[in-house]
């Protein structure tokens, strides 16, 4: 049976549509279900109201800030830190990271001018990070105004871009997963956020090698054990 996964829009001009389209058609192996926390809150997360219950959740950007503190944000955090603790599998992307980061006591702040890049960035792994190794690098899709600032004890440094030092990040002794870039940017992304051709040869690969990332997220689906620590990853 195909693993349930809860995609958490938090979009507010206009909803990731081609980006959830596009890991439904690209990710066969998985079932991917939809909610737009901004609009329908989490009602639509309601199990009676799913074919299954989710067995893992990713939380999508934003033109939202975090310091905002808005009443669906808090909702997400509620409603998302107890699956955590269960040890279901969690990816925080752009919003859904720095909102998390926020919740667990990390600072979120503005990029420095000289580091703002819409566009497509280099990620170097620090970890082993299921098929993606210490050392591994790849693109994926960025456009942000905010970034994570510091880690605590609680956090791994699982990755750094060329714009950014704290890009992907894991919390210990769980499956969950924060990156700020945009590994799930389909090509209307590229079109609205930068000055990309979206046909470009930079643009396929960008997406293909965010997917990478999202394949090495899915792993922790296939394995029962949390063994995110400080010395390796999944």
């Amino acid at each position: 049976m195909r693993k349930h996964i809860a995609v958490i829009d938090c979009a507010i001009t206009a909803p990731s549509a081609r980006s959830y389209n596009k890991l439904q058609s690209h990710f066969k192996d998985y079932f991917f279900s939809y909610h737009h926390a901004p609009l329908a809150g989490l009602e639509t997360l309601a199990v009676d109201d799913l074919l299954s219950a989710p067995d893992g959740y990713i939380i999508f950007g934003s033109h939202s800030d975090v310091y905002l503190k808005l009443d669906w944000h808090a909702k997400i955090v509620e409603f998302i830190k107890p699956k955590i603790a269960q040890g279901l599998p969690v990816l925080g992307i752009c919003f859904g990271h720095q909102l998390m980061a926020d919740a667990y006591g990390l600072t979120v702040d503005r990029v420095p001018q000289e580091n703002y890049v819409h566009g497509s960035s280099v990620v170097t792994l620090l970890k082993n990070f299921g098929h993606l190794k210490t050392g591994a690098t790849f693109r994926t899709g960025y456009a942000n105004n905010f970034e994570v600032k510091n880690l605590n004890d609680q956090f791994i440094h699982l990755g750094r871009s060329n714009v950014c030092e704290y890009n992907v990040i894991a919390l210990k002794n769980s499956k969950y997963v924060g990156i700020q870039s945009h590994p799930e940017a389909a090509r209307d992304f590229f079109m609205l956020e930068t000055p990309l051709d979206e046909n470009s040869e930079l643009v396929t690969k960008t997406m293909q090698e965010g997917y990478g990332f999202l394949e090495a997220f899915f792993e922790f689906f296939k394995t029962k054990k949390i063994n995110l620590n400080n010395d390796a990853a999944l």
